[in-house]
């Protein structure tokens, strides 16, 4: 069974300067993930991710602790390494795909947790976006 769970509200960080950078959801939960198919190249289950600039100012941010052996990253990157991306100010929009890529042995059936942090230049601090999965595989590993 698949779940997904969202924050009620998303998760909004605010600059000293007023610069406010909004992702939606705040986080996400894929539940129980079926690995007896081939993985896609955007991950089982890719989800939407939308980062809103809602301050004056431009952003350049950059995405943190992207654990690629489990996750897949797509959108309007400007870069990959690390992961980053422009952002106008004035409510300037990107929207990212985050899927779920695979798991280490020894795992199956056992909740995957980590985070991603998004993070820019002149933000007070990150935004740190929670998710989690439990790889599961007919016949076992």
């Amino acid at each position: 069974m698949r779940r997904v769970w969202w924050l009620p509200a998303a998760v909004v960080l605010s600059a000293c300067g007023g610069d406010k950078l909004i992702v939606d959801p705040g986080s996400i939960d894929w539940g129980d993930v079926d690995f007896n198919d081939p993985v896609p190249a955007t991950g089982h289950d890719p989800q939407e991710i939308t980062l809103t600039n809602n301050g004056g100012g431009s952003l350049e941010v950059v995405i943190l602790d992207l654990d690629d052996d489990r996750l897949t990253l797509g959108g309007q990157l400007d870069s990959n390494d690390p992961p980053r991306l422009t952002l106008a100010g004035g409510g300037g929009v990107a929207v990212l795909t985050l899927g779920v890529a695979g798991y280490e042995p020894g795992e199956i059936a056992t909740e995957i947790d980590g985070e991603l942090r998004f993070a820019a230049a002149g933000l007070k601090d990150d935004v740190i976006f929670p998710w989690s999965y439990v790889p599961q595989r007919s016949g076992g590993e």
